[in-house]
C-alpha cells in the first residue's frame, strides 16, 4: 500500500529525488498513459 499522504513530506525532503524516476514509471504503467 502507498501512502500519498507521506509523499509531500518525502518531496518537501527531497528524499524522493533518486526514487521518482522509478515512482514515474510506476505512475505510467498504474495509471496506463
Amino acid at each position: 500500500m502507498v501512502n500519498f499522504e507521506d509523499g509531500d513530506e518525502l518531496l518537501l525532503k527531497g528524499e524522493l529525488k533518486e526514487t521518482w524516476p522509478t515512482f514515474y514509471e510506476f505512475l505510467k504503467a498504474y495509471f496506463n498513459c
